[in-house]
């Protein structure tokens, strides 16, 4: 069973985890993205560092507004606007200490965050853009496990209703590097 938590709540899901963008899906809600036209609406918004995250998530409801961007094209902003703001921490991601804030707030703030900081904010942004979107955490494999569940979930992600359909999201994707030590899923 996979778990998700959109403001405090828990809902149990009963399907099966699909990466965005997965080509064993039938229909990959990308096929229909204007990748060019959410470049566009990209380029309109300030830089992350000039202002906080209301206002930047302001701007992005207007780019979503100018642009007329689909369900699909907003959380395809979202998720590009990740990659392109802010930095993933392998050091930390594979070391679990940092001096660094990874909340919503200090991930938006530092640009610079691992998994649930990224999983927070796209959440934070989707459902503030008129998209569902829930934080989800849970496990994955790596070479540290030895084929055993790990004692903490080690990975969070996102879960995004598009289209009427819920589709889970790795937004550390594009970020997250592969080592010789942590394997991560990337969204391509």
């Amino acid at each position: 069973d996979i778990t998700q938590e959109s403001m405090g709540d828990k809902i149990e899901l009963d399907t099966e985890p699909i990466l965005f963008g997965n080509l064993g899906m039938d229909k990959n809600p990308l096929d229909d993205v204007r990748k060019d036209v959410v470049d566009d609406a990209l380029k309109s918004l300030p830089p992350r560092n000039s202002v906080e995250e209301d206002i930047m998530i302001n701007s992005m409801d207007n780019a979503k507004s100018s642009y007329s961007l689909s369900e699909a094209e907003v959380a395809y902003m979202v998720f590009k606007w990740l990659f392109q703001n802010i930095e993933y921490d392998c050091y930390t991601s594979e070391h679990e200490h940092s001096k660094l804030d990874y909340s919503e707030k200090g991930t938006y703030n530092e640009g610079k965050g691992v998994c649930a900081g990224y999983a927070k904010i796209f959440r934070t942004m989707c459902n503030r853009l008129g998209l569902e979107a829930y934080y989800v955490s849970g496990y994955t494999k790596n070479v540290f496990d030895n084929g055993k569940t790990p004692s903490r979930t080690n990975h969070a992600w996102n879960s995004v209703k598009i289209d009427g359909t819920f589709y889970l999201v790795d937004s550390t994707g594009l970020n997250a590097q592969q080592t010789s030590d942590v394997r991560r899923l990337c969204f391509k």
